[in-house]
């Protein structure tokens, strides 16, 4: 016995090392370290640094902001004054997804979403995106689009099909927690998938997998949060409120090396087994 549990967790160490080494941080943003921004409107820049490095596209009346929500916790708000559809308001690049059936072939994430409260104006809607680089139209460039309409309900494309998740009606100062999941691996048809959850209560309010991505086989290199696009409502208030956004990439199937480690590993438990025997 003295011997078999040092060899159970040699071998579960192993395995799970090589699980874990496998993932990699595509792009993650809590906006914590940037500080409060007065609205910056009508330009173009880049904010945060390293993984947290993102760019922003602001249409005419289009404004970003970092708030200052107390606590030494900050979160971007979005606005959108302006009735003409515009370019994506936040984008990050990222390379390194796989779109073999091997590699890091999974990528997956989440953010929180507040939508806000208006003083004045209609609301905008927003449009979540994974696509290739730089590329944020509706077209087969896009692997995913989430949206969350000017109405508080929930859209998503499954192929070229836009479809609202039907009895489901977001409400305006509740946060809620977007769970994003894409698989790359296929070669003839990817899929995706995503979760809601009310962040106040734990409740996770739908959950669907197993849809197609837009573009079927993509190489994805970007992912984008529009504000008021595609959309003809327009507010100078901020309508959106994004933070804790983290996206990694993670191998769907073990590589070559954590084959070996674990048959190794399987072969010191069996030795072990028998000298106990």
């Amino acid at each position: 016995m003295k011997l078999f549990r040092p060899l159970v967790c040699l071998a579960a160490g192993l395995g799970l090392s090589q699980f874990v080494s496998a993932q990699t941080t595509l792009f993650s943003q809590n906006f914590d370290t940037l500080g409060a921004t007065s609205p910056i409107t009508n330009s173009t820049g880049t904010l945060g640094s390293g993984t947290g490095q993102f760019n922003y596209n602001l249409g005419s009346q289009q404004t970003l902001s970092i708030a200052d929500k107390g606590s030494g916790n900050y979160a971007v708000r979005l606005s959108d004054n302006n009735t003409a559809a515009s370019n994506s308001i936040i984008q990050a690049n990222f390379t390194g997804v796989s779109t073999t059936g091997t590699g890091n072939n999974i990528l997956s994430g989440s953010f929180d979403f507040t939508p806000l409260a208006l003083g004045n104006g209609s609301r905008g809607n927003l449009v979540f995106g994974i696509a290739t680089t730089n590329a944020t139209s509706t077209g087969a460039n896009n692997a995913v689009q989430f949206f969350i309409n000017a109405d508080l309900t929930v859209g998503y494309t499954n192929g070229t099909t836009t479809t609202n998740v039907p009895s489901l009606t977001l409400v305006a100062g509740t946060s809620y927690r977007i769970g994003i999941t894409a698989d790359f691996g296929s070669a003839i048809q990817d899929t995706w998938g995503f979760s809601i959850t009310n962040t106040s209560t734990s409740t996770q309010l739908t959950s669907l997998s197993g849809l197609s991505t837009r573009g079927a086989n993509i190489t994805p290199g970007s992912l984008y949060f529009s504000a008021g696009t595609f959309d003809a409502r327009s507010s100078s208030d901020p309508h959106v409120e994004l933070d804790n956004i983290n996206f990694t990439s993670t191998s769907a199937i073990p590589e070559p090396g954590t084959y070996a480690l674990l048959v190794g590993a399987g072969t010191l438990l069996m030795v072990g087994m028998r000298r106990r025997r």
